[in-house]
C-alpha cells in the first residue's frame, strides 16, 4: 500500500474514533449552585459533567445574574490520583453571551478526602483575556449514594468579589 493512503487511512481510523466519544455526550453529573450573601442571591448556576473516560471530563456551566445569561465550558485532565486526593488540570473558556466575547484560562481543580465522608474542594484559574485569577473553596458532604450538599466561598470570571455558595451535586 502506497505511503499516501496509508497515511489517509490512518486519518479517518483516528478522526472515526475520535468523533464516536463526542456522538454521544452523556451527563454523569449535575450541579445546582446558588452564589450571594447572606441577604441577597446574585446568580444561579447549574455545571453539566460528561467524564468522557478515567482521565478526561468535559463540563459546561450555565449562569443565570439576575441580567443575562453566561456559559463557561471546561476540559479537565485529571493527572494526580491518590487515595486522599486527587488533582486536574483545567482548560476553561467562559462565553459572555450578551457581547460573544471568549475567554481563555487555565487552572487547576482538585479534592481532597479530609475525613470518611466529606470532600474538600478547591479551584484556581488563570484567565489571559482579562488578566484575571478566580477561585474557589468548598466542603461536600454526601447526603445519598450519588447526591451532596455543597457549601464555600468564590468568586467567578464575571463576578471578582468573594461570595458564598450553597447547592447540591448529582451524580447520573
Amino acid at each position: 500500500m502506497e505511503s499516501w493512503k496509508r497515511t489517509i487511512l490512518y486519518m479517518l481510523l483516528f478522526l472515526s474514533c475520535s468523533l464516536t466519544i463526542f456522538a454521544a455526550p452523556s451527563i454523569d453529573r449535575v450541579s445546582y449552585l446558588i452564589r450571594g450573601d447572606f441577604n441577597k442571591v446574585d446568580s444561579l448556576q447549574i455545571k453539566l459533567e460528561d467524564r468522557l473516560d478515567t482521565i478526561n471530563t468535559l463540563g459546561l456551566v450555565v449562569l443565570y445574574d439576575g441580567n443575562s445569561f453566561k456559559l463557561e465550558g471546561d476540559w479537565q485532565i485529571e493527572f494526580l490520583k491518590r487515595p486522599t486526593y486527587r488533582m486536574n488540570l483545567a482548560f476553561v473558556f467562559p462565553l459572555n453571551l450578551a457581547d460573544l466575547h471568549l475567554g481563555k484560562g487555565l487552572g487547576f481543580t482538585g479534592e481532597s478526602f479530609y475525613s470518611t465522608p466529606n470532600r474538600f474542594i478547591w479551584n484556581l484559574n488563570y484567565f489571559f483575556d482579562a488578566d484575571k485569577w478566580t477561585y474557589g473553596l468548598g466542603l461536600q458532604h454526601p447526603l445519598y449514594e450519588d447526591t451532596s450538599l455543597i457549601i464555600g466561598v468564590g468568586n467567578n470570571y464575571w463576578d471578582r468579589e468573594n461570595k458564598l455558595f450553597f447547592g447540591f451535586k448529582v451524580g447520573l
